[in-house]
């Protein structure tokens, strides 16, 4: 949730174009920021794990697939932010929005960017709560 914040915050900081605000903010900061936390918390992870290298590498492993996947979503929002110097805001919306979306059901029909974006689920060990 840490990273959904940090994403908003940057997304609002960030806006080149005023009417650009839409495609980085919304949905777009949300989720390159939950995913750039995960890759943060998967990786901190990693590092907690025993020397044993076994470990490490199956929580470092979604760490670079979180990581791959919020720079491309990142990068997704950056270029659609940008139409906000030529259109307004409304029309920045309506191609902003559906766009992080568009760019997982691109990844699923081409080879080249499923290997940047995956879709992934954080999963918790058992008994890590107790």
């Amino acid at each position: 949730m840490t990273g959904a914040v940090v994403g908003l915050a940057c997304g609002l900081g960030f806006r080149f174009p005023a009417a650009g605000a839409p495609a980085l903010v919304l949905p777009g900061g949300i989720l390159w920021g939950m995913h750039a936390g995960a890759a943060l918390g998967c990786l901190a992870a990693g590092r907690l794990q025993p020397s044993s290298p076994a470990p490490r590498r199956t929580t470092t492993e979604p760490a670079l697939a979180f990581a791959r996947t919020g720079a491309a979503l990142l990068a997704c929002c950056l270029c659609v932010s940008q139409l906000g110097w030529a259109l307004p805001m409304w029309a920045v919306v309506v191609v902003g929005v559906p766009a992080p979306y568009l760019l997982f059901v691109c990844a699923a029909r081409w080879e080249w960017l499923g290997r940047w974006v995956t879709f992934r689920v954080v999963e918790v060990p058992k008994g890590a709560f107790t």
